[in-house]
């Protein structure tokens, strides 16, 4: 398996009305380190609750 199957994303941006994502990668075996990360990043922001703009 690619270590890239599991890579937590969250939503961090919008780039000409496309959604942008930041992906966390840790060391290998230590699956809570980015997800700790990533968990800390959502809570941090507010990207989750937004959407782009329909034109």
């Amino acid at each position: 398996m690619d270590r890239r199957d599991w890579m937590p994303q969250v939503p961090c941006g919008f780039l000409k009305g496309m959604a942008v994502g930041l992906s966390f990668l840790g060391r290998l075996y230590d699956e809570g380190a980015p997800l700790r990360v990533a968990l800390a990043y959502e809570q941090a922001t507010d990207w989750h609750k937004k959407h782009p703009p329909l034109s």
